[in-house]
């Protein structure tokens, strides 16, 4: 993933506190500029969701991702 506003590359941690921080996130396909937005969100929540079973626990996170898609 690549941030063109801060021309770096980024991971899928860096998008979720991007989300957190109330970010505007919009992830597009530098070939076809197909909207990959949904799936990168998803990607997120599934990992969380992974990391949250792993220690026992149900993070807000997910919350914040979730709202993200639905606003979509």
């Amino acid at each position: 993933l690549y941030d063109t506003e801060q021309s770096e590359y980024v991971t899928l941690d860096d998008v979720r506190k991007m989300i957190l921080g109330k970010d505007p996130v919009k992830v597009l396909d530098s070939k076809t500029g197909k909207d990959l937005t949904r799936s990168v969100l998803l990607q997120i929540i599934a990992e969380q969701e992974a990391e949250d079973k792993r220690m026992g626990q149900f993070s807000i996170e997910i919350q914040s991702v979730q709202e993200k898609i639905e606003n979509r």
